[in-house]
């Protein structure tokens, strides 16, 4: 039902170390111009260095239309919150595991995404 023809224009607002070091809060919001109509997203979050090694993250957002990335299926009225934690292994290898909750008009998704990652 959604114009896959479109223009972004976004802003993100960040800001870091406060209220303690190694902590960044994020927002981000989308607008969508197609021509007929105006659609528009917003997230944000909260990430916190715990460690050299660790970071987590949490966050929660909505996206008036959303495509899944394992069903290929279009989604609107998408509300969403998430965990991440992320761990720098060794070197350039780490380890990351993201829990997203997704709800929508018709249903409840819960996602559990692993992935190990080597920047070299």
């Amino acid at each position: 039902p959604f114009n896959h023809e479109f223009e972004r224009y976004w802003a993100t607002c960040t800001l870091e170390k406060w209220p303690l070091a190694g902590s960044r809060w994020s927002v981000t919001g989308n607008l969508y111009e197609t021509g007929i109509d105006r659609m528009w997203e917003v997230e944000g979050f909260y990430e916190q260095k715990l460690l050299e090694i660790l970071t987590l993250e949490i966050g929660t957002g909505y996206a008036l239309y959303k495509e899944d990335r394992y069903t290929l299926a279009e989604r609107d009225h998408v509300r969403f919150g998430f965990l991440r934690v992320n761990c720098e292994i060794y070197g350039g290898l780490s380890a990351r595991i993201r829990y997203t909750v997704e709800r929508d008009d018709e249903e409840t998704t819960h996602i559990l995404e692993t992935a190990l990652r080597y920047r070299f």
